[in-house]
């Protein structure tokens, strides 16, 4: 395109621009690095938590979930950074452990209520996709920072995948199907969309 082209969509746009900027930012105050609740909120499951950190001699972090907090007990700090980078990778890897946990539950779950199962499943990092499914060898893949979202958003990504294993595309007879699972699918499609920037934890 034209550079004065570029500029004439950017002007007509611009209010748009401006309001998804101010909702990407609300979203992200909790983990932003320049804010002051970068690591003491965090999303779990759709619900923000305050992250307390405890001090001990200790070889690894340790992660416990309470009602309303994440208890992250960490060594005695070295130097500021190396704590934050600590407590991040904790919860990083706590994140992993509950995903790896609650996601295949639930792929099993709806897979008895489908009729169909994975031969393969991974939870895994995928910067912009929640989950895909591979047709020819039934493998789904999970992004492993769903588990930030609610259960029944989860549970949208995973029957939205089971049915790729029966359709490979998203066809009027795909989206029915998910539709008989998950009858608010479209609901649960735009808070997916609209929150997107504040499930990512990498």
């Amino acid at each position: 395109m034209r550079e004065e082209d570029i500029y004439r969509f950017l002007r007509v746009k611009i209010n748009w621009i401006n309001r998804k900027i101010a909702q990407i930012k609300s979203q992200i105050s909790f983990k932003d690095k320049d804010s002051e609740n970068y690591l003491k909120e965090v999303l779990f499951l759709g619900k923000k938590y305050e992250v307390k950190i405890n001090h001990d001699k200790l070889k690894r972090c340790k992660v416990l979930l309470s009602d309303d907090k994440i208890n992250v007990t960490v060594p005695p700090p070295e130097q500021e950074i190396t704590q934050e980078n600590n407590i991040k990778s904790a919860i990083e890897k706590w994140y992993k452990f509950q995903a790896k946990e609650i996601i295949p539950a639930r792929i099993f779950h709806f897979s008895r209520i489908i009729g169909v199962v994975p031969k393969e499943i991974a939870i895994k990092t995928q910067k912009r996709l929640w989950g895909n499914c591979n047709y020819r060898t039934k493998k789904i893949n999970i992004n492993w920072q769903i588990i930030l979202a609610p259960i029944d958003v989860i549970d949208y990504v995973v029957v939205h995948e089971l049915y790729h294993l029966l359709l490979p595309n998203h066809s009027l007879r795909f989206w029915q199907n998910v539709q008989k699972i998950i009858p608010g699918y479209k609901n649960t499609k735009k808070w997916l969309r609209d929150n997107q920037s504040a499930l990512s934890f990498v």
